[in-house]
């Protein structure tokens, strides 16, 4: 998936004034909403782990997101990476379950 982000969202007034930056949690989201869109379901974060932000992601610069899944029996589990460019930007491990229907 390709992520990018308007630099006129609220959420860059003040992260950070003057030198913006994509939140750490905005990116965890991508990670949720990017699994539940692959899926079809609904789902819920049961567990973040192994967060690596290695290099911060300005608004409006495009970005990969690349997403492994495992089915759980809770779930799913995935290994998701974040590249700009090649570069490593941020990796994580997000554990998802569905919600009930």
């Amino acid at each position: 998936a390709q992520l990018s982000f308007d630099l006129r969202r609220p959420m860059f007034i003040g992260h950070f004034p003057g030198h913006p930056i994509v939140p750490g949690v905005l990116l965890l989201e991508c990670v949720r909403e990017a699994k539940q869109q692959a899926l079809e379901v609904p789902l819920r974060v049961a567990t973040i782990g192994r967060v690596k932000f290695k290099q911060p992601l300005a608004p409006e610069q495009p970005a990969d997101l690349q997403i492994a899944l495992q089915r759980i029996v809770e779930g799913w589990h995935s290994k998701a990476t974040i590249r700009k460019e090649g570069r490593l930007l941020a990796s994580l491990q997000l554990t998802c379950h569905q919600f009930p229907r």
